[in-house]
């Protein structure tokens, strides 16, 4: 098989082989099935959900992403977690990088299906974010603000092993 040159930044991992590619195609898709129905548990409807790599050199570090946000505005300006309404309603975001970020910090409130003790927290994410990242169907780089840029930070978090305790104890 030949292999493409895909590499992990901050692993320094091994090249990426087409076995790893299909890898990722067939749990992103168990992924977003998942993702059609309610979770057990506090936060029942997930706007995002990262992959755990199966090693630790692991080439593809990716989640998928609701595309809608995950967020519906309430009346009276609240808002609630709502359900991928659809299955090509999420996207696979794949070796994700921040390239760039402003200078705007603002608080987020955020839950994690991940933590054991599942309390939100208030963490400081930077309001808006440049990123580079493969899909599908090649390489992107986008801008994300607010709800989309917390999401991306919280996910990139996960894949680097920082938690959202260790977010909320120490600042940006």
């Amino acid at each position: 098989l030949r292999t493409m040159k895909i590499i992990n930044p901050t692993t320094k991992s091994r090249e990426v082989k087409w076995a790893d590619v299909f890898r990722v195609i067939k749990d992103s898709w168990r992924i977003k099935f998942a993702m059609l129905k309610p979770f057990p548990g506090r936060f029942p409807f997930a706007s995002s959900i990262s992959h755990c790599q199966i090693e630790p050199n692991d080439p593809l570090r990716f989640f998928v992403v609701d595309k809608e946000g995950g967020l519906q505005e309430k009346t009276g300006g609240l808002k609630y977690a709502i359900p991928l309404r659809k299955f090509f309603g999420a996207r696979t975001i794949i070796n994700p990088i921040i390239i760039e970020h402003g200078d705007e910090i603002i608080k987020s409130l955020e839950g994690c299906m991940s933590e054991e003790n599942k309390h939100k927290r208030r963490v400081k994410r930077y309001e808006n974010i440049i990123v580079n990242y493969w899909t599908f169907f090649g390489r992107k780089t986008r801008k994300f603000s607010l709800y989309r840029a917390i999401l991306i930070q919280h996910e990139i978090d996960h894949a680097d092993g920082i938690s959202i305790e260790d977010r909320f104890r120490h600042s940006i």
